[in-house]
């Protein structure tokens, strides 16, 4: 059995307090895309992980999301070995949620495969336990999301139409613990309201300023997408993916030199 992943951006993200768990509460628009890693289900004698793809910087097994998902899961439902073999084609560090997508993915397969009969709500619920944007893609749809991540309200496809360039930096990445050292929460006013009913530019990414004062070379990258068309450019997550959002699709010769990761309409 096979599963494409998926991903997702960031527009506008805020950040409100934080909690007393040790996580930040947030309010911000997730928007899926169709764009993302590969996983594969093999029945086997034994539990393994195969990474292939875009390999370079893998975290160990044990680190990987679909691993400690999927021990976590078998040790509920008592499930015989399997063999995940995950095709990647996003890059770590990107802030557009391939670790948490693909760990979903492998809570769809499990369920289908194994005829669990999950809920939508049981898995946001065991997704949750491995990070604060897993339960997004359980329904993988546009949604405003708050709380840790926890609060999940699906909404209308805003973005519908639009076309979107991905961009991937080179050398530019910044850790989540850096990221949110680099912002005061709840300092921030955005209209959410207004985004939702058209007019994305009344909300941004906290983390955004501080991402550029660390990496002011990406300012050039902004001004490119804004020269080719883009009406809205913004960080995705805490980094270190950026993107345009134009309302048709740029000439070729105007991306020209931009490290683009995945472009295409919403």
């Amino acid at each position: 059995m096979v599963k494409h992943c998926g991903t997702k951006i960031n527009i506008g993200l805020q950040v409100l307090k934080k909690r007393e768990d040790g996580y930040h509460a947030i309010k911000s628009l997730f928007y899926p895309l169709p764009f993302g890693d590969v996983l594969e289900l093999v029945e086997a004698k034994t539990d393994d992980l195969t990474l292939l793809g875009n390999t370079s910087i893998a975290v160990p097994r044990e680190e990987n999301l679909v691993w400690k998902g999927w021990m976590h899961l078998k040790e509920i439902y008592k499930l015989p070995a399997v063999h995940w073999f995950l095709m990647k084609a996003v890059p770590p560090g990107t802030g557009i949620g391939a670790g948490s997508a693909d760990l979903v993915a492998m809570l769809h397969l499990s369920n289908q495969h194994f005829s669990l009969q999950l809920s939508t709500e049981t898995l946001e619920e065991i997704a949750l336990k491995f990070g604060s944007d897993t339960g997004f893609f359980v329904r993988n749809q546009p949604a405003m999301v708050q709380g840790r991540g926890e609060q999940i309200e699906t909404v209308a496809p805003f973005l519908k139409g639009q076309y979107l360039v991905l961009l991937k930096p080179k050398n530019v990445q910044m850790s989540t613990a850096q990221a949110f050292a680099s912002i005061t929460p709840g300092t921030s006013q955005m209209d959410f309201n207004a985004a939702l009913n058209g007019d994305i530019s009344a909300v941004f990414n906290d983390f955004q300023p501080g991402f550029l004062n660390k990496f002011p070379q990406c300012k050039s990258l902004i001004q490119q997408l804004k020269n080719a068309g883009a009406h809205y450019v913004s960080l995705s997550g805490s980094g270190s993916c950026w993107y345009g959002v134009f309302e048709e699709q740029p000439s070729a010769s105007s991306l020209a030199g931009l490290p683009i990761l995945w472009q295409g309409c919403l």
